[in-house]
C-alpha cells in the first residue's frame, strides 16, 4: 500500500512539473516590447472624427468693444473764503438746480466787510488832507495831482490809484506817512469783498449742496459741487491687442442697455499705466449730451482700421498662445500663427496659407501626428 502511494505521488509531481514548464514558456514568449507595440497598434486603430475650416486670408474690419462708467469732464467743488450768514438770492441752492455762466449763485452778508473798508478809506482821506499844506509848500509841482485825488475821493466807490511821486524827496515824504500801506490794505479788502458773491464759472448743474438759507458760513467750508450738464467722458479698459487699431479722435459708438440711448463720442486720450493682470490700457472717450448722467454704465465699439491678410478663428483653437492645429494627410500638425487682434471669443490670425485645412474643433488629448478623419 505504501509503495502504491509513493508511486502515485511521483507521477503527480511529474505532471505538475510539466504543466509549470509549459506555462512559463508561454508567458516568456510575450516580451514587454511586443506588449507596447500592441497598445500602440490599438491606439492607432482609434480614428478621431473632426471638422475643418479652409483658410481664406482677407482684409477685415474688426470692432473694438468696450464698456465704462460716465464721469463729468468739468466739475468743481465750491468752498467759502469768507465768513458770514447766507443771504437769499434768485434761485435756491439745491441739488439739480441749473445756473447759467456768470449767474449769481450765493450771496454772503458782507455788511461788516463794507463798513471796515469805508472806515479805512475815511482814515486815508483824513491823512492825505493833513499832508496837503506840506505838499503845497514843499512839492508844489505835484500838488494839483494830490488835490484832484482828494476832490474825487468817495468812500462808496472803489479806491482810485494814488498819485505817483515825481521826485525822490516826495517819494520819501509820502512813504514816511504810511499812505502806501493804508492804500494797499484797502485794495486787499476790496478784493476780498468779491468773495462774498459767488457766480457760476460756467453753465452748470448743482450736483451736491451742503448749505441752506440763513446758515452761517465759515471760511474753508465746502458749499457744494458744480457739474457741467453736458460735458462727460467715459473711462474704459482696452486690451493691448486692440490699442494699435485706433488713435486719438477715432469715433466711438456708445449705447446704454438701461435707457436704449445712443451717443457718438471721440477718443480723447490714452492712459500710460498698464494693468498687469489683464494687460489692458485705460482709454478716455469724450461725449457731449445733456441726456447723460455721472455714474451711468455705457457700452460701445470702435470701428478699427482695416486688417490685411488675416483670418478670423475662434479663440479656443489657439494652442499655447502661438499655434493652431491644421490637418495634413489625415493627421494633426501644429502651425505657428501671429495673433493680430482678439475680439471677444474670436481672434484674427496671420501666417496660414490659403486653402489649408484648420481644425475647427477642440479634441481632448490632441497631439501632433494624431490621426483624424474629416467629416465631409
Amino acid at each position: 500500500m505504501n509503495k502504491i502511494l509513493r508511486k502515485l505521488s511521483v507521477v503527480v509531481g511529474i505532471v505538475i512539473l510539466v504543466l509549470g514548464l509549459r506555462l512559463s514558456a508561454q508567458l516568456g514568449a510575450s516580451t514587454p516590447d511586443e506588449s507596447a507595440k500592441e497598445q500602440i497598434k490599438a491606439a492607432a486603430a482609434k480614428i478621431n472624427y473632426a471638422t475643418s475650416l479652409p483658410v481664406s486670408n482677407e482684409q477685415l474690419n474688426a470692432l473694438v468693444r468696450l464698456s465704462g462708467k460716465v464721469k463729468a469732464r468739468q466739475k468743481i467743488d465750491l468752498f467759502s473764503e469768507v465768513n458770514g450768514p447766507l443771504v437769499k438770492v434768485g434761485k435756491e441752492f439745491r441739488e439739480g438746480v441749473v445756473f447759467e455762466k456768470g449767474e449769481l449763485m450765493l450771496q454772503i452778508d458782507d455788511t461788516d466787510a463794507q463798513l471796515e473798508i469805508k472806515a479805512l478809506k475815511s482814515q486815508l482821506y483824513s491823512n492825505i488832507i493833513a499832508l496837503l499844506p506840506n505838499l503845497e509848500s514843499d512839492y508844489s509841482d505835484n500838488f494839483e495831482a494830490w488835490k484832484n485825488y482828494i476832490d474825487q475821493f468817495n468812500i462808496d466807490n472803489a479806491i482810485a490809484e494814488m498819485p505817483e511821486a515825481i521826485s525822490a524827496r516826495e517819494k520819501l515824504f509820502i512813504g514816511s506817512k504810511n499812505l502806501l500801506n493804508q492804500y494797499l490794505n484797502i485794495k486787499r479788502l476790496e478784493h476780498r469783498l468779491t468773495k462774498y458773491s459767488i457766480h457760476a464759472p460756467f453753465k452748470a448743474v448743482l450736483s451736491n449742496s451742503t448749505i441752506y438759507k440763513g446758515a452761517l458760513i465759515r471760511s474753508g467750508q465746502i458749499l457744494g459741487e458744480l457739474t457741467h450738464p453736458s460735458r462727460y467722458e467715459v473711462e474704459a479698459n482696452v486690451s493691448l491687442y486692440e490699442v494699435a487699431f485706433f488713435k486719438k479722435n477715432s469715433k466711438v459708438n456708445l449705447y446704454s442697455e438701461a435707457t436704449n440711448g445712443k451717443w457718438e463720442g471721440r477718443v480723447a486720450r490714452f492712459g500710460k499705466k498698464i494693468e498687469e493682470q489683464t494687460q489692458s490700457q485705460k482709454l478716455f472717450i469724450s461725449v457731449n449730451s445733456a441726456q447723460l448722467n455721472e455714474g451711468m454704465l455705457l457700452n460701445g465699439y470702435i470701428q478699427s482700421e482695416t486688417i490685411k491678410n488675416v483670418m478670423q478663428l475662434p479663440r479656443k483653437l489657439l494652442v499655447d498662445n502661438r499655434a493652431v492645429y491644421i490637418i495634413e494627410a489625415n493627421q494633426l500638425q501644429l502651425s505657428p500663427v501671429e495673433v493680430v487682434k482678439i475680439d471677444g471669443n474670436n481672434m484674427f490670425v496671420r501666417g496660414l496659407k490659403d486653402q489649408t485645412q484648420v481644425l475647427a474643433q477642440t479634441i481632448l488629448g490632441a497631439y501632433e501626428g494624431m490621426p483624424v478623419e474629416l467629416i465631409k
